[in-house]
């Protein structure tokens, strides 16, 4: 499967998004700090992507 590595890169960037906002502690809901991780996750995920397809 062609797509694993780039998923379990998406994961790992999202739980460090995760981890981050958790130890800064915002007033948020604990859903909301894990779909803002994500969404850096998966961003970081699509530019890492994007700088390194060229290579």
């Amino acid at each position: 499967m062609p797509g694993t590595g780039r998923i379990l890169g998406a994961v790992i960037l999202a739980n460090a998004g995760v981890g981050i906002l958790l130890a800064i502690d915002p007033p948020w809901a604990l859903w909301q700090k894990v779909a803002l991780g994500a969404a850096v996750g998966l961003a970081a995920d699509a530019l890492l992507h994007r700088l390194t397809r060229n290579l």
